[in-house]
């Protein structure tokens, strides 16, 4: 793995594999809303409401999440060097089928073969 400067990853169907990247993708920060609602007993119609906001960490993409990648999506791990950050990226693939650039292409004459 060390040698491998760019990884392409699909939705890999093993639990262990998912895990792995999904680590490797790393965290983001989440804002969370908590609500409370206290009502006193002995008080008729007395209620109290607190709201808070915490952060929390989550995985940017959950082992089961990246299992469940359509198939129309995938990620690429980029390893940075000295001068750039490694880059984690969430893409889409390219059907060439479906992509006008490569629509053209098949309508092209291929080359004679030599005999």
């Amino acid at each position: 793995m060390k040698a491998i400067h760019n990884e392409i990853v699909f939705a890999p169907g093993d639990i262990k594999l998912a895990e792995e990247y999904s680590r490797r993708l790393g965290n983001t920060t989440v804002r969370v809303h908590n609500q409370s609602l206290n009502r006193q007993k002995h008080e008729v119609g007395a209620r109290g409401q607190t709201d808070s906001y915490s952060e929390q960490p989550r995985p940017l993409m959950l082992p089961q999440e990246v299992n469940e990648l359509p198939f129309d999506k995938q990620l690429i791990f980029v390893q940075g060097n000295r001068q750039t950050e490694p880059m984690k990226i969430l893409a889409r693939k390219i059907i060439y089928f479906e992509e006008d650039v490569f629509k053209a292409r098949q309508k092209m004459t291929p080359p004679p073969l030599p005999v």
